[in-house]
């Protein structure tokens, strides 16, 4: 197959490394089907006659469109992915399925699904299929308020990058958590600010993109994970079925030891006591933090059984076999599959 990832990679930034469009590139091309990347933000910037996001999106984009349009028009893809729902409007969508009508248009939402813009939910009627990386209730009401199929994915992992990376010992720290402590438009979860300023009050915990301290890019963002003993995962959301934000997936990937706060069917993705541990309080939390900087055996037994089940059933690889097969066949097989027709 053909297939063209419409996304925003960020080749300009040091966030390139983990984007989902980037992994989803990379397992399409291991099931043999030829990618054509198009970084859509890259693009809008590159035509507008000033480097700004906002601007750029004002005088830049019906070019940009023409552009992605051409592209595809070229390309004759089968199936168009997009992932980039910030840039991209409902108008985008209609001019691009007008260049390449005969393939199927996939969108895959990876933000929580109680935040859903406006702008995307204008984008979803015009779509093929919608990919979320939530279920349940959340996902079938967008999906029949928009009248669009929709299934979940969860966030993929690539282990080529996203592994345990060698740290001095002078670098290793006992408790880590990287990103913000909310979001503006999402999450019906507002303990997170609570339980990780809760966590700050410890002097052996590093904290990366919150509480004033600067955020960590690239490779070293997998070497911090890397150095943790213990790393705390958070949602925004912590209510929809299946979700988990790509911060799980990265912690577990790269051989850490990973708390989480509980989500709904929790342990169909990922099984407490044996691949990390789950929390629904903040007593709970501080208990198991201090016993597993207690017990190494057990700790360090968890975090590789946690590695190898991300590496083995979330790869990006398998990940992207179940997307082309959710297109070709309306379902795919998965223990944890979930498709709303």
């Amino acid at each position: 197959m053909r297939i063209a990832v419409l996304a925003d990679f960020k080749l300009d930034t040091y966030r390139c490394t983990q984007t989902l469009a980037r992994k989803m590139c990379k397992g399409l091309v291991r099931n043999g089907h030829d990618v054509l990347p198009i970084s859509y933000r890259n693009l809008m910037l590159q035509k507008s006659p000033w480097e700004s996001k906002t601007i750029a999106q004002k005088f830049a984009k019906k070019k940009t469109d023409h552009l992605c349009g051409d592209l595809l028009e070229n390309y004759e893809p089968d199936i168009v992915l997009i992932l980039a729902f910030r840039y991209l409007d409902y108008e985008t969508i209609r001019y691009l399925r007008k260049s390449c009508n005969h393939c199927s248009f996939v969108g895959f939402y990876g933000d929580p699904l109680d935040g859903v813009s406006e702008t995307a939910r204008k984008m979803f009627p015009h779509l093929d299929w919608l990919v979320a990386t939530g279920a349940g209730k959340h996902l079938t009401s967008i999906a029949r308020s928009c009248q669009v199929p929709g299934a979940f994915l969860p966030n993929p992992c690539d282990p080529d990058i996203e592994k345990p990376y060698p740290v001095k010992k002078s670098e290793s720290c006992n408790i880590l958590f990287t990103g913000k402590l909310g979001h503006k438009r999402c999450g019906t979860d507002t303990t997170r600010a609570e339980y990780i300023q809760n966590l700050a009050q410890r002097e052996d915990m590093d904290i990366y993109g919150a509480l004033g301290h600067s955020q960590v890019l690239g490779v070293e963002y997998y070497r911090r994970i890397s150095s943790a003993k213990i790393a705390v995962s958070i949602n925004a959301s912590n209510d929809i079925r299946f979700y988990h934000s790509d911060r799980l997936i990265h912690y577990l990937s790269c051989g850490a030891f990973t708390l989480a706060k509980t989500i709904p069917d929790a342990n169909i993705l990922f099984e407490d006591e044996k691949h990390l541990r789950y929390f629904s309080s903040i007593p709970t939390c501080q208990e198991l933090v201090q016993y597993y900087l207690d017990h190494h055996k057990e700790r360090q037994e968890i975090a590789q059984q946690g590695m190898q089940h991300a590496h083995q059933n979330f790869n990006c690889q398998r990940i992207a076999r179940d997307l082309v097969n959710l297109v070709t066949n309306n379902t795919y097989e998965e223990p944890w599959a979930e498709v709303v027709a």
